[in-house]
């Protein structure tokens, strides 16, 4: 027993500091790959300005997630039992399809025959999901150009207002007095750390870009929300693992990339080599041309398996609220770093300068993180149902089904909730696990 406790105790450590490691470098290295300077087609060293390659490589970090999961013996137990349910017999995406006007409906049915050949049927409906996950990354990347990586991670409690949008209009709930309140508090935190943030900055030019940064993020963080809420009516009756979603939504995600952004981006006009928005090839020629930046790219990559890893361990070990303070502190720890790169590293080449309303931005953080906290702190009646968003302590008796495998939620009880940055998924009987769905 004393063996067993001093186990869990060493899982709770690694996976914690493993957190908060792996999320604060990924969240950092988002930033500074923009500053790395590399040849590119043209011959001329430029900066390595590309954030849909970068979304690239974040969906192949996604990807590899079915790779930890064949690590796992128990997750492929699972998988094996729910493959080979009886349940999942139907293709969802057919139904989509089908509502479809002449000649989108053809089009969209030539490929989805194409998918069917190199993926499970039924998983195919977690492509819109995962077009809305692309979208959201896209747009938070962008931004990130043009915004510090502490406002970048500050504004993902936008996403509470945006869910709780969505899940009134689209799904018909009903939020109580301090959901609301939540809301308003995040909704008063967002605009004290956009206002500090543009108030620190003097130069008219890049104070208008920073605008424009912290509006893409915003937009992103929307739709992020958006696909929250899609997952939550799309996927509650697919029967897979946690990281299977995850990694399905990668695979597809670089699907997309490949056969949709990619060439769009070649052929928009934007500020890209040859005046375009995105140039793939310039981009693989800066990469071959620097190791650093490869470095930088495999480094992202592996940091979100590994996220989604330490994710798990750290949302089976601990409540709600240790969650939400955690990520506070992945915060504080991206912006204190980001301090100490400017001031003693890169000598004002990467990371973020302390402005007079710096402490504005801290007093706004840290409402969005009281927020949040208010928001989860009791369930949203949807109907005659009820969503809990604390621990399985708090889940109806009659919603919650013990085993020698430890106690799990039914099907009645699937859902999804915000958790700073962070979205809770808990599947058919299986224990709850993070989904990280886009970039750290």
């Amino acid at each position: 027993m004393e063996r067993k406790v001093s186990s869990e105790r060493f899982r709770s450590f690694y996976s914690i500091l493993g957190l908060l490691l792996v999320g604060t470098v990924a969240s950092l290295l988002a930033k500074i790959i923009y500053g790395v300077e590399s040849v590119g087609r043209d011959g001329r060293l430029r900066p390595f300005r590309k954030p849909l390659f970068e979304v690239f490589s974040m969906f192949f970090g996604m990807s590899l997630c079915r790779v930890l999961e064949w690590l796992r013996p128990a997750a492929s137990a699972i998988a094996v039992a729910e493959s080979s349910s009886e349940t999942v017999v139907a293709d969802p995406l057919d139904q989509v399809l089908q509502r479809l006007p002449w000649p989108w409906h053809g089009f969209f049915a030539k490929a989805h025959r194409w998918l069917s050949a190199i993926a499970p049927a039924a998983t195919h409906i977690i492509l819109i999901p995962a077009t809305l996950d692309a979208a959201a990354t896209m747009l938070m990347c962008t931004g990130l150009l043009f915004a510090p990586v502490s406002v970048y991670q500050m504004l993902r409690g936008s996403m509470l207002v945006f869910c709780a949008i969505f899940s009134v209009t689209l799904l018909g709930r009903r939020l109580h007095a301090y959901n609301v309140l939540g809301v308003l508090m995040a909704l008063g935190g967002i605009s004290a750390v956009g206002l500090a943030s543009v108030a620190g900055e003097h130069d008219l030019e890049a104070r208008g870009a920073l605008v424009l940064g912290i509006m893409l993020m915003i937009a992103g963080q929307a739709m992020q929300a958006l696909q929250v809420v899609a997952e939550e009516h799309l996927l509650q009756n697919l029967l897979l693992p946690p990281m299977r979603v995850v990694s399905y939504e990668g695979i597809y995600g670089i699907g997309l990339c490949m056969s949709v952004i990619f060439p769009l981006a070649y052929i928009l006009p934007g500020a890209d080599y040859g005046n375009r928005w995105e140039d793939t090839v310039d981009s693989l020629v800066m990469i071959v041309h620097s190791r650093a930046l490869m470095l930088i790219l495999l480094t992202d990559a592996v940091s979100m398996l590994l996220f989604n890893m330490f994710s798990m361990n750290v949302t089976q070990l601990s409540s709600a609220l240790f969650r939400t303070m955690l990520e506070t502190l992945r915060t504080f720890l991206v912006w204190i770093i980001d301090l100490w790169i400017y001031y003693r590293w890169s000598e004002g080449r990467f990371g973020e300068a302390w402005t007079p309303y710096s402490w504005l931005q801290v007093v706004g953080f840290l409402i969005v993180v009281a927020g949040t906290w208010v928001y989860g702190m009791h369930p949203v009646a949807i109907g005659p149902q009820v969503i809990e968003t604390a621990d399985l302590a708090s889940v109806p008796p009659e919603h919650v089904h013990k085993s020698d495998s430890g106690v799990h939620l039914k099907h009645e009880s699937n859902q999804r909730i915000l958790d700073g940055d962070q979205v809770n998924y808990r599947t058919l009987d299986t224990t709850t696990e993070w989904i990280s769905c886009t970039c750290c």
